[in-house]
């Protein structure tokens, strides 16, 4: 392997030569005459001072596992080495065969470096296959009679299913019709064919793919594969189209080429493209099913907010047409990075323009170069400036990512003068919410909500139209009575994948996340097409070496990977355990369904549920990893890889007792250090019409377990003196609470304690029992943590440390007596909207339904009450109807009650069947308050007016 000068170039020109497959600079460019192209070349009077550099890399038959990768990183190496990137204006690429390749997959890797040194490009391709070679399936057939793998032939292979080699040209023809590289090029194409085995009468590079990219290709009379790279003298056709091509670049005429653009002056097609494809792009999921857009539905407030308004929607039209800075929230895997393209492909295709600049906050450090070098990667290739930006998204922006408010201030600071909006990804682990304070930027907010039915019969539709699973209406009904099932959010990618999984078996519904993700990945290995040429591989191999990769990807902390590093990882421990597995088909199958994507440079699981899915199959082999994962709480890290733990087979015993202990110890740790007395209740003064009396009650409870307490004394003061400046100490004081006492990992903690608990149906009742108090006094604790919170909240409208803290969305009161009461009667009510995804599932139900039984404490028990609510296991309304009967008339328990039942009525997604409970749940609360029976009776609800039930806000079909 190697590269040498032929002869340096004197005027910022440089041609370079590129051989192909079982080749070498020699054997590639020498004629039966020993004419030596590259020195041919350099022999013209015509050319003379242009640069003559070729390069050889390492393709002989048993070449092995050096693959494509490996030879476009040396070619990198070697031109930084001999300084033909620093020294050169002009790059021009002959390349033969499988160097095409090498070439176009180095400028697509390289992009970035070569536009940041402004140079500008032109191929010369030589019987180069775009699409593959039946050749390279021969060299396939050769290398497995030698019993040896041959991984260049593999990638250069001419198959349709040839995911590699066809996202490259997908990636190539974007990067050639909207860069700026002004790339030009020619292509020539032989004339006949090898005489091989099987192939005698084919041309080993079929026109079709090997003139795809530039006008006007040129066949090379009486040549074949070999000889086309071989001029015997200067009169040789392709030495002459050659010369003549590079005078061209040198002298600036036009070839057949893509202009760069800008605004002003740009081919608004080419950049719309560009943005379609990347719609197009996300919106994929597995391979066999159709792309389909459902338009999301944004507004002021959460789904679950009871005072929502169907006014509070925020047509898509309006944030289109006048966009502000603007925060979107969503729980991950709502589909945020969709509508991010989606909005800027709207944007740019209105009547007038206007360009929406993408950020992936993943991807970016919060300083000023790397903005500017994200900018830069984003817009050049477009031909775009910055001063066009009308817009900018920042994607993937979470509150829990180290640097997240420093990253948004920087990115707000350089476009001072331009509205960000950023899509927030809710991590349901943390109990508080981000609060940016930008120095006088304010952000509009907004969330984007699950789909309705009527979101759910369109996208069936479409699925029927490609992949018939059932009649509309079935298909439909199963897919949500597994979301509901499941409690999976009522998002596009959870649609898909449940018509995926009834494609087959449309009878059968998984019981958990890991059995429905199983059967998606059997339908993958199984089911799906797999290269023909190659064995199909057993799914149980698959998830046993994935394990291990994604063992590896987690102790390392490694979040995107190269193709050769997992062939690699998966070839060396598929050998050290004797394990018979085609490892490229693993990856090829994943690529192609996007479960694994390309990321800048490399790779990238999609999803991270699939890393911690398939970690978890490496928990249930592997003692040695799940010790790692369990000891020392490192799941609190990632507590979806407990979930799917426990679900492989629902009796993973001794993890819960792990769970539980680490629970109690946590618990008990912020419990010592708060030091808030246990019992304290504030609700058991509230009544159904709060008076001055009852307020003063609630605050006097609160505020004699804070000075029982283990808090500082600056809190203890913020209670006790109504005239004190509460914000001066909070900040840094709830930041010390929060830190020191635990409080953010006993939340974690207790979210994988509650998805593990959901998913173990067969461990000891006794245990799961245990589990599940541990995970009610996790509930106590953090409501205490907001009772410390409640006068800076009711203060200032957010409790704020380091850019975290609570915020009030709503109407909360006009003083601070009014918002100290309303905060505190929503605390029981957003425990449950934060933990209810983690804990339920319908399987849950008995447990719960004899934990509200059995549950002494009224608060506890009130908070379990209002879970079943929300979710309504079987036999809820039967418990509901016992707990309306015990509770006081005019206490603050029935008036919650009443509340929620309420604004369930008005917004949930319920069966006619569900929807008569909730209307007879609600009569019978209000029936309880104005008569005061114990349990009125059909006469005492026959005399509620009208206005008690409230009216519907959801149309049927959205039902």
């Amino acid at each position: 392997m190697k590269g040498q000068w032929i002869q340096q170039s004197e005027n910022d020109t440089t041609v370079i030569f590129v051989h192909g497959i079982l080749s070498s600079s020699e054997k590639c460019w020498t004629h039966e005459n020993n004419t030596y192209w590259p020195q041919l070349l350099n022999e013209e009077p015509d050319l003379d001072g242009i640069g003559i550099y070729t390069f050889s890399y390492a393709t002989g038959i048993f070449s092995k596992e050096y693959q494509l990768g490996d030879i476009v990183d040396a070619l990198k190496e070697h031109l930084r080495l001999d300084n033909v990137l620093e020294n050169n204006k002009q790059l021009i690429f002959v390349c033969h065969s499988m160097g095409g390749i090498v070439v176009r997959k180095f400028i697509v890797d390289r992009q970035l470096d070569l536009i940041d040194k402004a140079i500008k490009l032109a191929l010369f391709l030589v019987a180069s296959p775009s699409l593959g070679s039946q050749y390279a399936n021969w060299i396939v057939y050769l290398a497995t009679a030698f019993k040896i793998r041959h991984a260049q032939a593999e990638s250069l292979r001419f198959a349709r299913d040839n995911t590699w080699l066809n996202d490259l040209d997908k990636n190539f023809q974007n990067l050639k019709e909207g860069s700026l590289f002004d790339i030009k090029g020619k292509e020539l194409i032989e004339d006949r064919s090898l005489i091989l085995k099987n192939w005698i009468g084919k041309p080993i590079v079929e026109s079709f793919s090997g003139a795809k990219y530039f006008g006007e290709p040129v066949k090379i009379p009486d040549s074949d594969h070999s000889t086309i790279a071989k001029p015997s003298d200067r009169n040789a056709f392709q030495h002459r189209l050659l010369c003549k091509f590079i005078n061209e670049q040198k002298s600036g005429a036009v070839t057949t080429t893509t202009q760069s653009h800008t605004l002003g002056s740009t081919a608004p097609d080419t950049v719309g493209r560009h943005f379609n494809n990347r719609l197009n792009d996300a919106l994929s999921s597995f391979s066999s099913q159709p792309t389909i857009w459902v338009d999301p539905v944004l507004a002021k407030a959460p789904e679950h907010n009871s005072d929502m308004e169907t006014e509070d929607r925020i047509p898509m039209s309006d944030l289109l047409k006048e966009p502000k800075s603007t925060i979107i929230k969503a729980p991950p895997q709502f589909g945020l990075t969709c509508l991010a393209y989606y909005l800027i492909q709207q944007a740019w295709a209105a009547s007038k323009s206007s360009l929406w600049l993408y950020l992936d906050a993943k991807t970016l450090k919060p300083h000023v170069s790397e903005i500017e070098r994200a900018v830069k990667r984003e817009l050049n290739p477009l031909g775009l400036d910055t001063k066009d930006v009308a817009c900018v998204i920042l994607d993937s922006w979470s509150n829990t990512e180290q640097d997240s408010i420093k990253l948004l201030e920087k990115v707000c600071n350089h476009f001072k003068d331009v509205p960000v909006i950023v899509m927030q990804s809710l991590d349901g682990t943390s109990f508080v919410s981000q609060t940016p304070d930008l120095h006088g930027r304010e952000f509009n907010i907004l969330y984007l909500w699950s789909l309705s039915r009527g979101d759910i019969r369109k996208m069936v539709a479409r699925y029927n139209e490609v992949r018939n699973v059932g009649s509309e209406d079935a298909v439909i009904k199963k897919v949500i009575s597994d979301m509901d099932v499941l409690n999976l959010h009522r998002t596009p990618l959870n649609c898909l994948t449940l018509l995926k999984v009834s494609e087959v078996d449309f009878d059968e519904s998984p019981v958990n996340r890991a059995e429905m993700i199983k059967r998606v990945l059997f339908l993958l290995f199984n089911v799906d097409d797999i290269p023909t040429y190659k064995a199909r591989p057993d799914l149980k191999d698959c998830e046993y070496v994935l394990g291990y990769f994604c063992e590896t990807l987690l102790r390392e902390m490694r979040k995107s990977f190269t193709r050769e590093y997992f062939l690699e990882t998966l070839l060396r421990y598929c050998k050290a355990r004797f394990i018979d597995l085609e490892v490229h088909v693993v990856f090829d199958v994943l690529y192609a369904n996007n479960i694994i994507i390309a990321h800048n440079n490399s790779f990238r699981f999609k999803f991270t549920y699939w890393i911690y899915y398939f970690a978890a199959q490496r928990m249930f082999h592997d003692q040695a990893f799940a010790d790692f994962v369990l000891d020392h709480m490192n799941y609190a890290r990632f507590p979806e890889i407990i979930e799917f733990y426990t679900g492989v087979d629902r009796n993973r015993e001794a993890a819960l007792r792990r769970l539980t202990k680490d629970i109690r110890d946590t618990t008990d740790k912020v419990q010592e250090k708060i030091g808030i007395p246990d019992g304290m209740n504030p609700y058991r003064f509230a009544t159904w019409r709060p008076s001055t009396a009852m307020l003063e009650q609630m605050q006097k409870e609160i505020c004699d377990g804070v000075q029982d307490s283990n808090l500082p004394e600056t809190i203890k003061d913020s209670y006790l003196d109504r005239q004190y400046d509460k914000s001066r100490p909070y900040n840094q004081e709830v930041r010390d609470i929060i830190q020191a006492y635990s409080v953010a990992f006993m939340m974690q903690a207790m979210k994988a304690g509650a998805r593990a608990l959901r998913n173990s149906d067969y461990v000891d009742p006794d245990i799961k029992r245990d589990l599940l108090k541990e995970i009610m006094r996790c509930w106590e604790q953090v409501s205490k943590v907001l009772m410390i919170l409640l006068p800076l909240l009711a203060e200032r409208g957010h409790a704020a440390f380091d850019g975290q803290g609570f915020n009030l969305r709503g109407y909360f009161g006009d003083n601070f007596d009014e918002r100290f009461k309303t905060i505190l009667l929503e605390i029981p009510n957003n425990m449950v909207l934060w933990t209810q995804d983690d804990l339920f599932s319908q399987k849950m139900g008995p447990l719960l339904l004899d934990q509200f039984k059995n549950e002494p404490d009224e608060l506890k028990r009130h908070i379990l009450s209002i879970l079943l609510i929300y979710q309504r296991p079987r036999d809820w309304r039967e418990q509901m109807e016992r707990y309306i009967e015990s509770v006081s008339p005019n206490s603050f328990y029935l008036l919650d009650v009443y509340r929620i039942l309420r604004e369930q009525y008005r917004h949930c997604y319920a069966p006619r069947r569900v929807l008569s409970d909730i209307e007879h749940l609600i009569k019978l609360a209000a029936a309880k308050h104005t008569s005061g029976r114990k349990l009125p009776g059909q006469k005492h609800m026959k005399r509620l007016t009208k206005d008690v039930i409230p009216k519907r806000e959801i149309d049927q079909d959205g039902v």
